[in-house]
């Protein structure tokens, strides 16, 4: 915060309505997709699952960004930073439990699923962008696929 306008208070610009957009994408890390972490983050690591909707992704943040520059005041301290891209892979950390369509037995279920997640933007008072997640629509797996008879009779997976 600027000290030198001591009535000046930094607020948030961007609205989950506004920055609403859906994705199709790859499960990765779910180990917090449906119990919180330490520090009561509900945190779930995935992977866009084509090049269009990493385009959608970053278009998304992209016009965020831009949103948040020309709407803070001048007299605003924010400096703008992407807080969703860790190691390669975009993730959401949010305090609320999203909404999952299929709910599996253990967390490890989840890894390399294809799912459709229904994502928004939010920004913090010191200018950090959160990518925060709605819904997980996780698509139902073909168990005739995953399992493929041989010759010998034995299943290969």
């Amino acid at each position: 915060m600027n000290t030198n306008y001591p009535g000046f208070k930094e607020e948030t610009i961007l609205s989950p309505i506004k920055t609403r957009f859906e994705i199709e994408c790859v499960l990765r890390e779910t180990d917090y997709l449906l119990e919180p972490n330490r520090y009561n983050e509900y945190i779930l690591k995935f992977e866009p699952l084509t090049s269009l909707d990493n385009q959608i992704l970053t278009e998304h943040v992209m016009e965020a960004e831009a949103s948040i520059m020309m709407q803070m005041s001048p007299y605003s301290s924010k400096v703008v930073k992407q807080k969703y891209e860790s190691n390669g892979l975009s993730y959401v950390s949010q305090l609320w439990k999203p909404k999952v369509n299929l709910v599996l037995e253990n967390t490890e279920m989840y890894i390399n699923r294809p799912a459709s997640l229904t994502l928004h933007l939010r920004d913090s008072v010191d200018g950090s962008i959160y990518l925060q997640c709605e819904w997980c629509d996780l698509y139902e797996q073909d168990t005739d696929q995953m399992f493929e008879d041989d010759e010998n009779g034995d299943f290969d997976f």
